[in-house]
């Protein structure tokens, strides 16, 4: 599944990734922020992550997707949602290169993966951030989540966030609009969506367990 929001193009990761992925983690800025190790990755544990993330069951939503610049191509970052460790919770996760820092690009494409999640059937999604990342955590809380806890680790401060979809029907919160066959100034796109966020989703304060452990 692809998804387009005004000014990104969305769509799963794949193996093809790799190149721009090694990049991304071998910059210590942007991994600085990290909440699972806070710094920067070499290629192998670059490609570890990515198999790992490739061999997550495709369900319940479960899915990171590369972001990129519609029309451009550019790759910007990934955002994604997966499995907690343990219990039954999802993770919204994500990371961006530092060309896509003070854009809004990061709230643009979780808008658009949370609202996937919810129009998937999740009820519940949950993310972290290290307060040492302090850009992240108004992207949490525009997109509708709301802090739970606070913990303590070695790599510094973790803040818990979580929320609860929508009380009513997808299309009473967002507009929705579906076409195949659409060709935009980039790449080809056999399926899409666009997403318009019209609404924001209700918190949940319940406690939850931790996420996985890298960012």
């Amino acid at each position: 599944m692809d998804i387009l929001t005004p000014r990104l193009f969305l769509k799963p990761l794949s193996a093809d990734d790799l190149d721009d992925l090694a990049a991304l983690y071998a910059d210590p800025e942007v991994m600085r922020g990290s909440s699972g190790v806070a710094a920067p990755r070499d290629r192998a544990e670059s490609a570890a992550w990515l198999t790992g993330t490739l061999s997550v069951p495709n369900e319940a939503a479960w899915v990171t997707f590369r972001v990129e610049g519609r029309g451009t191509g550019a790759f910007l970052g990934r955002c994604g949602l997966r499995p907690v460790q343990t219990g039954d919770d999802t993770e919204l996760a994500y990371a961006f290169a530092r060309r896509a820092w003070g854009r809004g690009i990061a709230t643009e494409a979780a808008e658009a993966v949370v609202t996937h999640g919810f129009d998937a059937g999740l009820t519940r999604l949950v993310a972290c951030a290290l307060a040492s990342n302090p850009a992240s955590q108004p992207v949490l809380e525009k997109v509708g989540m709301r802090r739970v806890r606070e913990e303590t680790l070695l790599i510094g401060t973790l803040t818990h966030y979580a929320m609860d979809g929508p009380a009513t029907t997808p299309s009473e919160t967002t507009r929705i609009v579906a076409a195949s066959r659409h060709r935009i100034s980039g790449p080809r796109i056999g399926r899409w969506r666009t997403f318009e966020p019209i609404a924001p989703w209700r918190c949940s304060s319940a406690a939850w367990s931790r996420p996985w452990g890298d960012w």
